[in-house]
């Protein structure tokens, strides 16, 4: 069983680095005015700031072919929380099963040098 826990630990550091992946790539959303806008990543993002000042730029901007959903202000909050929120699962999810794959091929664990060295302990106190 010894292979099934090096796979385990293995799968679950693969698991965080897709985690990791998913947080810190850059999400773009189309808004008014710019078809590719960057809300930042998961991980990385200004928490609105931005998003307010180029909201009021863009608010009375339209293409002529209308395929943006809203501002950023509107738009970018959700992408950038729902690919935070996919990322910690994911993350969590790898860390868990890792955990438990490795907890549950543990084998057993010999007692017999427990019993020795307190064997010898004891005798030194006759």
């Amino acid at each position: 069983m010894l292979w099934f826990r090096r796979i385990a630990i293995y799968l679950a550091i693969a698991g965080v680095g897709v985690a990791l992946y998913i947080g810190f790539v850059p999400m773009h959303a189309k808004v008014y005015g710019n078809d590719s806008y960057n809300c930042g990543s998961g991980f990385v993002h200004n928490n609105g700031n931005r998003y307010n000042i180029d909201s009021a730029v863009s608010e009375n901007e339209r293409t002529a072919i209308e395929t943006a959903t809203g501002t950023p202000r509107q738009v970018c909050p959700d992408i950038v929380h729902n690919r935070r929120d996919l990322s910690l699962w994911v993350g969590i999810l790898a860390i868990v099963v890792g955990s438990l794959g490795v907890v549950f091929t543990s084998g057993r664990r010999s007692r017999m040098s427990r019993a020795l060295f307190g064997a010898g302990r004891v005798g030194q106190w006759r």
